[in-house]
């Protein structure tokens, strides 16, 4: 069976306005934001899919809704926030950004953060999740607005580039990626490949 799963990340948040970081914390979309998303809904050709979930934090159902209305979610799911930063949330980025990383990629479980393996596991039971939905429901699509840091491991783990690219990957506000997948009867991944899309 063929599924295409579309991943999107939300419109530029207050914390983004502010360069500082922003995980779990649930910071809102900021007027410029929104103001984009309307602009690069009338501009872009988003992909209409069967189903649509979004992170549970705002900023990402806000950006559905701005993209996507009247359409509606069939599901929030936690497993799509963004990377938990431990004691870096709401911190400055240019002082925090290069501890994060090198704890995250190491697998280290310094200043509480979510390191890369917590990460990746959370989200591969996230998708797991939304290609059961699918396949329950007899539907071979879904979209998913989530965050920055998801789409990288995404795409990390789609291209199974090595760690030393992981930082190279940036997903612009209202931007994303496709991931195209064959998967079995019983949801095993026969083959993936994913494109973005700008």
């Amino acid at each position: 069976m063929k599924i295409k799963l579309v991943f999107i990340r939300h419109g530029e948040t207050e914390s983004n306005q502010k360069k500082v970081m922003s995980g779990h914390y649930d910071t809102q979309l900021s007027d410029y934001g929104k103001k984009e998303l309307m602009a690069l809904r009338e501009q872009l050709n988003y992909p209409e899919t069967d189903m649509y979930f979004s992170s549970d934090l705002s900023r990402a159902v806000e950006t559905f809704n701005i993209l996507y209305a009247p359409k509606q979610l069939d599901k929030t799911l936690v497993e799509f926030r963004e990377t938990y930063f431990g004691q870096f949330e709401q911190q400055p980025i240019h002082k925090a950004i290069d501890l994060f990383y090198d704890a995250f990629l190491n697998n280290q479980d310094m200043f509480e953060i979510e390191n890369y393996n917590d990460l990746k596991q959370r989200l591969l039971q996230g998708i797991n999740k939304v290609l059961k939905i699918l396949t329950d429901n007899k539907k071979s699509s879904a979209t998913v607005v989530c965050h920055n840091g998801v789409i990288r491991m995404i795409h990390h783990l789609v291209t199974e580039s090595p760690l030393t690219k992981y930082r190279d990957v940036t997903i612009h506000n209202g931007k994303g990626l496709v991931v195209n997948l064959e998967v079995t009867e019983e949801i095993d991944i026969l083959s993936k490949t994913c494109t973005f899309f700008e």
